[in-house]
């Protein structure tokens, strides 16, 4: 699952990136599978939780950015699931805080 504002430029440029993975893969893009979410712990997590209400299974979440990804976590843990081992959760901007979580989080650097 992807989730994130892709209205945003840049978390549409890392939903292009992901898309790309995709078809190098030779893997769809399940549109069910992408998911809207703002730049809040409260729209993530509802991102989250729609996408475990809905049934639609999913082993992993590439996040827009780091923020995303600790609330996707976060969700999940409540929700019962296990990070990394049910559900993998990748961010993006290698927060110096993203190692503090447990578990920590896998997150993408990129230069500036």
């Amino acid at each position: 699952a992807f989730v994130g504002d892709t209205s945003n430029t840049e978390i549409n440029q890392r939903y292009e990136g992901y898309v790309a993975a995709h078809r190098r893969a030779d893997l769809e893009v399940d549109p069910d599978l992408t998911l809207q979410a703002g730049f809040d712990v409260e729209s993530s997590e509802a991102a989250i939780t729609s996408l475990l209400e809905r049934g639609i299974p999913f082993d992993a979440v590439v996040a827009g950015n780091d923020l995303i990804a600790m609330a996707a976590i976060r969700c999940l843990t409540r929700e019962g699931l296990k990070v990394p081992s049910d559900v993998s959760v990748v961010g993006y901007d290698d927060l110096q805080l993203s190692a503090y979580g447990h578990p920590s989080l896998t997150t993408i650097s990129q230069d500036p």
